[in-house]
């Protein structure tokens, strides 16, 4: 069954779905290093206690209805993002280069950004394990997933994180068939644009942009 989520989000193409599974342990052993954890699911105790701050907030859910195609719907809520630096930091830029393990903010970004100082990549451990739970269900790895990011409030998420969360995509069996990015500040139209510059094509015909206001955005969305 293992195999089996990567052909189907390949569909069917064997080749790539053995080129996404070399990928997929590649950046497990980058994210939660060597020994019995790659031969076993990632598990919620796996995780630092910053990280379960991150997972617990709601800045990543999984809706309880699903789509009218029967698709499993992952929520972002952004403004999330904004309590959680509300309460710990007050500056994204901190967070994003703040190196330091010891800091007891260490890893509080969304899906757990952070930057090794040994590799210098970035960390999506959070992230991993929320998809990773949620792949070994069989209907939505034949039908996909569809992502809602509901930005209502001036948050600009760095073009950065997007780039790097579309590289893990690729190492993760998740066939996204929609996403929707939704926001009511009319001052982040340049960042929008900017957003679709940074998606892959593969990407960019599947994301629908919704700008107005919340009604609005629920109107669009239900057509």
């Amino acid at each position: 069954s293992f195999r089996l989520m990567f052909l189907r989000c390949e569909k069917f193409n064997a080749k790539a779905a053995a080129e996404m599974m070399v990928l997929h342990f590649e950046e497990k052993q980058c994210l939660f290093g060597s020994g019995e954890i790659l031969a076993r699911e990632v598990l919620q105790s796996d995780l630092g206690p910053n990280e379960r701050i991150v997972l617990e907030s709601g800045v990543m859910q999984i809706m309880n209805q699903r789509d009218a195609a029967g698709r499993m719907i992952f929520l972002v809520v952004t403004s999330k993002i904004i309590e959680l630096m509300q309460a710990n930091l007050t500056n994204f830029d901190d967070m994003v280069s703040h190196t330091s393990a010891n800091h007891a903010l260490y890893r509080i970004v969304p899906f757990t950004l952070r930057t090794s100082n040994s590799s210098g990549f970035f960390k999506y451990r959070v992230m991993w394990y929320f998809c990773m739970a949620s792949a070994r269900e069989e209907e939505s790895q034949k039908k996909g997933y569809i992502w809602l990011i509901m930005n209502l409030c001036d948050f600009k998420t760095p073009m950065e994180l997007y780039r790097r969360a579309g590289l893990l995509h690729s190492a993760i069996p998740h066939r996204l068939a929609a996403g929707h990015f939704c926001y009511d500040d009319q001052t982040l139209h340049p960042y929008v644009a900017g957003f679709h510059l940074f998606i892959g094509e593969e990407f960019k015909i599947r994301i629908r942009i919704h700008f107005g206001t919340r009604d609005e955005i629920d109107r669009a969305l239900e057509a």
